[in-house]
């Protein structure tokens, strides 16, 4: 057994709750205020509809899919939670369990950050900026990422348990890091870039702990090593059973992997919120906090230098999965890591430069914390209804609105026209994860012809097993649809004249 040590961190936990609950309920009040379009909006996003007519289908494409892309955990998770929900109506309740972990997240990072001596204030105001940043406004708006903040979330306990157990002489100690390697395995098998969430811990340890550099360069070291054993036992058990995908390929050239990270992810992560920015505000904004890290911390310049080196090797290693396949394409919810750890030093660069200025004759640093979180906060809800629920609730409601011209006893087939690819709802989009319909998405995906089942199941429940995939069939434009009249044709071609 590992003894009552091992626990500390849940009694830790407790008595911060205890002691602190307001704060608690501001991170609350907050991710209420964010992600409360996600709840009350009808809608499904992407992958969310082929999933639905999946999870209602015997076959096992979903054990196939996601164990091919190393995510078999999330795929049973999917399958069950998907069968449950039943419709598009239905996933509401599956993205408000993605708001309940997101509450778990942010209170983990108050507590933390609490841990190591941030003050409640700060702590609080940092940990809603954390679950604000973009790829959780992704996770909490699309119910097809599941248990994915979660998965970020149980890399604490890993990391809690071998920051607890250091002594290699001790036999508890190589328990403890067998139990951290499992944890991490399990998140690898959920999502791979929420396990590099790990680095986050680590990364508010360097900037906000006071420890020598020895000190904290051998907890990394011990840290570095558990995580580095939990990753080639996930890859060595993932390519035994003899599985591959297109996006688990490994980079073929790592010095232009290196000059797209740093020429394009990076300085874009730096834009936080502000996914509308140029690469170069976020590469400025980068290069400020540096400067304040150089100038401001107290500490003397080697040690200063050293602590920022540190953490830019962090910055590093939370997209350590990302950097080693051959697809370059930052999408925002793989940046889960990359930007918690951004935020962290925007956090810190903000903290020493405001016990530099004073407002009123007081240091500044709960002046901008309070704005950037609430600013935060703002543009976090802003993201979330004008460039995913608006789009995707509007898109769904027009595709009804013609189905409804459906006749069961006439229609044996359905023509379907989508949008071109690209903003149709608004100005611009990001990534296919900002801005961008679910019926403007490649065909091959299966969405359209999802997304015409589903609505079609929802109009005549007493018939709806009824109507099959192969019924649907997506086209270019009118032109190309028969003159059969049995069909219907669901236009969704002019979609932005519905801005």
């Amino acid at each position: 057994m590992m003894g009552s040590s091992s626990f500390q961190w849940i009694d830790h936990m407790v008595l911060i709750f205890n002691r602190h609950y307001l704060f608690g309920l501001l991170i609350v009040v907050a991710l209420l205020a964010m992600y409360y379009g996600s709840i009350i909006g009808t809608y499904g996003y992407a992958d969310d509809y082929p999933m639905l007519t999946g999870a209602q289908s015997p076959n096992s494409w979903f054990h196939v899919l996601y164990s091919q892309n190393g995510r078999i955990f999330l795929g049973w998770y999917t399958k069950a939670v998907f069968q449950w929900a039943g419709s598009i109506e239905g996933l509401r309740f599956i993205r408000l369990s993605i708001l309940l972990q997101l509450i778990l997240m942010g209170w983990l990072v108050y507590a933390h950050l609490f841990r190591i001596n941030v003050s409640r204030s700060y702590a609080a105001l940092i940990a809603v900026l954390v679950v604000s940043l973009p790829p959780f406004e992704i996770m909490a708006a699309w119910a097809g990422l599941g248990i994915t903040v979660l998965a970020s979330a149980l890399t604490y306990p890993a990391y809690r348990l071998i920051t607890l157990h250091s002594d290699l002489r001790s036999g508890r100690t190589y328990i403890a890091w067998a139990a951290a390697i499992t944890i991490m395995w399990v998140v690898f098998n959920i999502y791979q870039p929420s396990a590099m969430f790990f680095w986050f811990w680590v990364a508010a340890d360097v900037l906000f702990q006071t420890e020598t550099l020895r000190k904290q360069l051998i907890k990394i070291l011990k840290l570095g090593t558990v995580f580095a054993i939990s990753g080639m036992v996930y890859f060595t058990i993932y390519k035994a059973q003899g599985l591959v995908a297109q996006r688990t390929s490994l980079a073929g050239n790592y010095l232009e992997k290196a000059v797209w990270f740093i020429t394009d992810a990076v300085p874009s992560t730096f834009n936080f919120h502000f996914i509308e920015w140029p690469i170069w505000t976020g590469a400025l904004l980068l290069l400020l906090c540096i400067v304040a890290i150089v100038i401001f911390d107290p500490e003397p310049l080697r040690l200063r230098l050293a602590r920022l080196a540190i953490v830019l090797v962090l910055l590093v290693f939370s997209y350590t999965v990302n950097l080693v396949v051959g697809e370059s394409c930052a999408l925002y919810r793989t940046r889960v890591a990359l930007m918690s750890v951004a935020a962290l030093i925007l956090c810190y660069a903000l903290c020493l430069t405001g016990q530099n200025i004073k407002v009123a004759g007081k240091r500044a640093t709960a002046v901008l914390l309070i704005a950037v979180a609430m600013v935060a906060t703002c543009k976090a809800t802003y993201n979330v209804l004008h460039y995913i629920v608006f789009p995707q609730v509007i898109e769904y409601s027009l595709l009804r609105s013609q189905l409804r011209h459906f006749d069961p006893a006439v229609h044996r087939k359905v023509y379907f026209i989508p949008p071109p690819f690209g903003p149709a709802l608004v100005d611009q989009h990001y990534y296919m994860e900002f801005g961008t319909p679910s019926s403007c998405l490649p065909a091959e995906w299966g969405i359209q012809q999802s997304m015409v089942v589903l609505g079609l199941q929802r109009l005549f429940p007493d018939r709806k097993n009824d109507f099959s995939l192969s019924n649907v069939v997506v086209i270019g434009n009118h032109s190309q649809a028969d003159s059969d009249p049995t069909a219907l044709v669901v236009d969704l071609h002019d979609l932005s004249a519905f801005r």
